[in-house]
């Protein structure tokens, strides 16, 4: 009989693991410049390593894919006259961002979908009549992806909930997800506990976030108000192409209700203390294996006389022949005051005269394995999630400068742990650059502390990938609504005025008033 019930297990077993092989995904990701599908790839290559069949939409198009994921090509149009690379030139280095501006991507987005729809509508019915068992989307800008999975849910409710249900992964590229989407998914989160999407740039340690601050908190309620404000009530009603793809009346509530789990690519170990809830898995704490530094580098950072290297780089948007003339002058001379060392330079900017021969200016650099060589000493970054992680994985001491985006949330966030320093992009001169990477050079300890973080980062039961794709194997195996239905927090199915308790004190008002009259 032991024999009997031991076998039964053992094919439950095998039963069960069968039925989570070969689940169909499809990635769609905000139409920029490869920055997002970048934060998804890793998960995406190794839900294919585990035998699950992952499609993306390539609006780019993308190169340097893995082979084995299945590209759903429809080129969209992306600006690259000369008055759009003055105009972004402009916002990078004169501009921050707000919450204000935020929704600006949001229209832009739409304005987008409505291309597809117009000019790929055979690629957009496929998609849409294709059975998907999961759909993971973006959380930031991409209509297409809001527009999909509330037709699709929508659909399964007017077919009598008999035909599939996919599963809906909500992913946040981003260094931290809007405070709005978070309230929206009653996730409980204070919005003064950390700074706010868009916070100011920060230059030392005294203006960094902090809750304790008067000014910290109203900036986060000025911001938080404007999110609220615009993303949440006015976003719905601008974004109108998504009525042409059938979903009227869009609302956020019915998008997050419909959504099984939340993916996040931030650094869930680190930094301010975060609520979560069950159905939210981050899968960002990885690291990718470096590979042989080329040669031509090899020989440069490795000269006997050099004391170690200093590399600069700052994303694939910053067009330095468009930056202000104070800006790469500041940094490039302040550069050349390092004799002693090697300096690599990521720069498609004017030369300067009097260059010294230590510094290596070159429009590309390999950037994780120049991090992982074991005589760089400090890496200056304009604080993009994949390169602080490339830092933390190498344990390379860092110096931010963020240059838009969510780069000076992260600023923020570094310098509040006390582990990186920052540049103001307003506001640096020769002199601060200068004493800015001689505070890093110059302490020891900084290098040390930097292994101790990685060590963090790292420090898990099971990698955050391989807790991702259990999850998700995990609805597999569970109905969609059943789920939902014992993970997703009440509060996102009552209003504002209950969720407040607005009812409450209003009765409580009315009750003293009778008894006082």
């Amino acid at each position: 009989m032991k024999l009997f019930y031991s076998l039964l297990i053992f094919i439950l077993f095998l039963l069960i693991n069968l039925h989570c092989e070969g689940a169909k995904f499809l990635f769609t990701f905000f139409h920029d410049n490869g920055s997002h599908f970048g934060s998804m790839r890793p998960l995406m290559e190794m839900l294919v390593e585990k035998g699950h069949s992952v499609s993306f939409l390539d609006t780019i198009p993308m190169d340097g894919a893995s082979p084995k994921l299945r590209a759903i090509r429809f080129p969209l149009p992306r600006r690259q006259d000369e008055e759009w690379k003055n105009r972004m030139a402009h916002l990078l280095w004169h501009e921050r961002l707000t919450s204000l501006y935020l929704g600006h991507y949001f229209v832009t987005m739409d304005k987008l979908l409505g291309v597809l729809l117009e000019n790929g509508t055979d690629a957009v019915v496929d998609i849409v009549n294709e059975e998907w068992d999961f759909i993971v989307i973006d959380d930031l800008f991409w209509s297409f992806g809001f527009a999909l999975t509330t037709l699709k849910h929508r659909l399964w409710e007017l077919n009598g909930r008999k035909r599939h249900q996919p599963h809906i992964i909500v992913y946040a590229t981003a260094a931290s997800s809007l405070i709005s989407a978070e309230s929206t998914r009653s996730v409980g989160r204070n919005w003064v506990s950390r700074a706010p999407f868009c916070p100011p740039y920060p230059t030392n340690e005294d203006d960094v976030y902090s809750p304790n601050k008067f000014t910290s908190r109203i900036i986060a309620f000025y911001e938080t108000i404007i999110e609220f404000v615009y993303i949440d009530l006015i976003i719905p009603h601008q974004m109108v192409n998504m009525k042409k793809l059938g979903v009227n009346d869009f609302t956020w509530s019915e998008f997050y209700s419909r959504t099984s789990l939340q993916f996040s690519d931030s650094f869930d170990s680190l930094g301010w203390p975060a609520a979560v809830g069950t159905d939210m898995k981050n899968v960002g704490a990885h690291c990718k294996s470096s590979k042989t530094l080329p040669k031509k580098f090899v020989e440069f950072v490795e000269a006997p006389e050099s004391k170690g290297t200093i590399y600069a780089a700052f994303g694939t948007n910053v067009d330095w022949s468009r930056a202000p003339k104070y800006v790469y002058e500041s940094l490039l001379k302040a550069f050349n005051q390092f004799k002693d060392y090697r300096i690599i330079f990521v720069y498609n900017g004017p030369d300067l005269p009097n260059l010294g021969k230590q510094l290596m200016l070159t429009k590309w650099a390999p950037q994780l394995e120049i991090l992982a060589h074991h005589k760089t000493k400090v890496f200056i970054s304009h604080g993009g999630s994949k390169s602080l992680r490339e830092a933390l994985c190498t344990g390379v001491p860092l110096i931010v400068m963020p240059v838009y985006a969510e780069q000076a949330f992260s600023a923020n966030l570094m310098l509040a742990m006390g582990h990186a320093p920052v540049i103001n992009k307003f506001t640096l001169t020769e002199e601060s650059v200068y004493k800015t990477i001689e505070g890093v050079l110059s302490k020891p300890e900084k290098q040390q502390k930097s292994k101790k973080l990685k060590e963090i980062f790292l420090d898990r039961q099971i990698s955050s990938m391989e807790e991702g794709i259990f999850a998700a194997e995990r609805l597999l195996r569970i109905d969609s609504d059943y789920w939902r239905k014992y993970t997703q927090r009440m509060g996102m199915k009552l209003n504002l005025v209950k969720f407040v308790y607005f009812d409450f004190i209003l009765f409580v008002f009315c009750f003293a008033l009778i008894l006082c009259f």
